[in-house]
């Protein structure tokens, strides 16, 4: 037995009638103020060789939802000895819960679980926070106030209560998890991968504590261990769809597509009704140029979610780039209808217009887009592209230099300039726009367009300086 518990054993403890002690708090130098104890009386009576002995005289009032106010009494006489403690006499006090207080506190818990569960966070929250004030010890109160906080994108509130949780319990592996979580929202990955490691160090039988741990490799492009942790998940859990199609997108970006497109085919196998799995399938048909399954996919992602802006814009990239420009524009004027600050089916929307040779409406998105994402340098490019058929040169040439102060690796905004520097017979801007146009795109091993610019040179050469 403890020396805490020594010291409960031989308290002389008395009490009104009717109001009996469940749980004694030993504190030192306060006065129970988390339970809003008034102190009426505070007397020390008398020293004691060995010890102090002092009187303390309390009152209660409770208020809350499910009781009416109580006033509750009580009077402890406490003995503290060197013996028992091994220090000198100090004062302390002793902090109570009654079996009312902890129903009430119980009775708000359970309220605040049932809100929790209904999705009303708000009044969740406002229950738990009561229930602490009455018991902060219950570290499961602070959890789920935790996890509410979590669920309403305030990370930084639940890690407080996740820090308190897992100071009582070092070894709630749950804690470390969601911890994680709350980390990983707020972009410190560093922390949340010490949360995860824990978590699994915890629990190895945590698949989703692998599939979050192998999200965050993913995000710092540290692909081998992201794989690494979705097969783990999948060990785990065979039939975790979200498993799959986390390993589909780690392959996609690796451009490993038959491999993206197995896992997306076991993801959706295992999940018929995720609408973004059949979003990044028809993305990785669209890499292999396989537009027409992209658009079945697309197609069906839009069956599944009629409101996917995802889809209505990937889709029209894929009517786009089959050569169908109306349909395309229906696709980006959908997506534009559901998210009016989609930069992205602005900027296509400008070019759909272009191809339809509607070059008013083509620059009205452009400038739309630019003045929703003003550091996009694509943006620049397209509407650079438009001002050129409309031989607006100044104009293009002024967008294409900004796409490249943007930019200074979009070898289209090179080509583009030195092109149209080549066409205004600036042979010396063109020659340098070219070469650097050229240059980038060896490096990205784009074969044809190394090919035209080394056409371009050889016109250049025979050219009068």
């Amino acid at each position: 037995m403890s020396k805490i518990d020594d010291l409960i054993r031989i308290n002389r403890i008395k009490t009104l009638p009717n109001i009996l002690i469940s749980r004694i708090d030993f504190v030192k130098d306060r006065k129970c103020d988390h339970l809003e104890k008034d102190k009426i009386k505070d007397d020390t009576n008398q020293s004691l060789r060995d010890g102090i002995v002092f009187t303390t005289f309390y009152k209660s009032l409770i208020k809350n939802d499910f009781f009416q106010e109580k006033l509750v009494p009580i009077t402890i006489t406490f003995i503290v000895t060197n013996a028992l403690l091994g220090i000198a006499p100090e004062r302390y006090f002793v902090c109570f819960v009654s079996p009312v207080l902890a129903q009430v506190e119980q009775d708000i818990f359970a309220a605040g679980l049932e809100k929790l569960k209904q999705g009303d966070y708000a009044k969740a929250i406002a229950d738990f926070t009561e229930a602490i004030r009455l018991n902060p010890d219950n570290t499961e109160i602070y959890f789920n106030r935790a996890m509410t906080y979590n669920t309403i994108g305030k990370p930084e509130k639940a890690i407080a209560d996740l820090d308190r949780v897992i100071l009582a319990h070092p070894d709630q592996a749950n804690a470390y998890f969601n911890r994680g979580n709350s980390y990983g929202t707020l972009g410190n990955f560093p922390k949340a991968l010490e949360n995860y490691d824990q978590a699994i160090l915890l629990d190895g039988n945590n698949s989703l504590a692998y599939l979050n741990r192998g999200v965050i490799y993913w995000v710092l492009e540290n692909y081998p261990k992201a794989i690494a942790d979705y097969d783990q998940a999948i060990l785990l859990d065979p039939r975790y769809a979200l498993a799959y199609n986390n390993r589909g997108l780690v392959y996609q970006k690796l451009a490993n597509f038959p491999q993206a497109i197995a896992n997306f085919n076991q993801a959706i196998r295992l999940n018929t009704s995720n609408a973004f799995f059949y979003i990044n399938r028809a993305d990785t048909y669209a890499f292999l140029e396989n537009f027409q399954q992209a658009i079945t996919d697309y197609n069906q992602a839009i069956i599944l979610d009629p409101k996917n802006v995802d889809a209505y814009t990937n889709r029209g990239g894929a009517y786009l780039q089959l050569g169908i420009p109306k349909e395309a524009v229906k696709d980006y004027t959908q997506a534009i209808s559901l998210d009016p600050k989609n930069t992205l089916a602005y900027i296509n929307r400008g070019i759909a217009y272009r191809e339809l040779g509607n070059f008013t409406m083509a620059l009205k998105d452009h400038n739309q887009g630019i003045f929703f994402e003003p550091n996009d340098d694509n943006s620049y490019l397209q509407r650079g592209i438009t001002y050129e058929f409309l031989k607006n040169y100044s104009a293009a040439l002024k967008d294409y230099s900004q796409a490249i102060k943007l930019n200074a690796h979009n070898a289209e905004a090179y080509f583009n300039r030195g092109t149209l520097y080549q066409a205004l017979n600036n042979r010396k801007k063109a020659i340098a726009d070219l070469q650097r146009a050229l240059d980038l795109y060896e490096k990205q091993e784009k074969l044809e367009e190394v090919q035209e610019i080394k056409k371009r040179f050889s016109i250049l050469k025979y050219s009068q300086p």
